[in-house]
């Protein structure tokens, strides 16, 4: 390990790294209560996330209860809120395509904000944090069943409307926080 990026009740990441490689390889290491990592593998097969290396067990022999790893590869970017950057209509562009991918794909995110968008010194975006994504609800009014937002969700401005504790995850949710956060057009929030 070689340093924390973040540490949160529901989630704690690592960087580190792959020694016996040559050259060594610089990864992520996340442990999460929730993850989709179907959706992770969808957006890392278009290049628009990290590749994805492992989902599962911390250790078999050890039962951790809904904890679970995730290691996949460091993207080194800096999240799109840097220097406003998730204005440019080129970032939104990139993460508008990531969004419609998920989306065609029968999956929805969840959380479509600047800090989970990384822009590399090339331009490129990877999309990161795919702990709430899960299956889209066929039907955008049935709240049945489907992935919902987490019961400790914060309210407040940063979400749209329909986000919150224990709601269903809609896709048009994601297009909401998109256009919201992403779109040039659109006032500060």
């Amino acid at each position: 390990f070689v340093c924390p990026l973040r540490v949160h009740a529901t989630c704690v990441v690592f960087r580190a790294e792959v020694k016996d490689v040559d050259p060594p390889k610089s990864i992520v290491v996340k442990f999460v209560q929730r993850y989709c990592p179907t959706l992770h593998r969808v957006l890392a097969d278009h290049n628009m996330a990290p590749a994805l290396h492992y989902h599962g067990r911390l250790d078999p022999d050890v039962d951790y209860g809904s904890w679970t790893m995730v290691v996949m590869d460091y993207f080194d970017g800096e999240p799109s809120f840097v220097d406003n950057r998730h204005r440019d209509s080129d970032v939104s562009q990139k993460v508008l395509e990531a969004v419609n991918l998920a989306h065609e794909s029968g999956f929805v995110l969840g959380d479509v904000r600047p800090p989970n968008v990384l822009i590399g010194g090339d331009g490129k975006i990877q999309l990161i944090d795919f702990d709430w994504g899960g299956e889209a609800e066929e039907k955008e009014e049935d709240d049945s069943d489907g992935v919902r937002y987490p019961a400790h969700i914060s309210q407040g401005p940063i979400w749209t409307e329909g986000v919150g504790p224990m709601r269903c995850i809609r896709k048009s949710h994601d297009l909401a926080m998109h256009k919201k956060w992403f779109s040039p057009d659109s006032p500060s929030v």
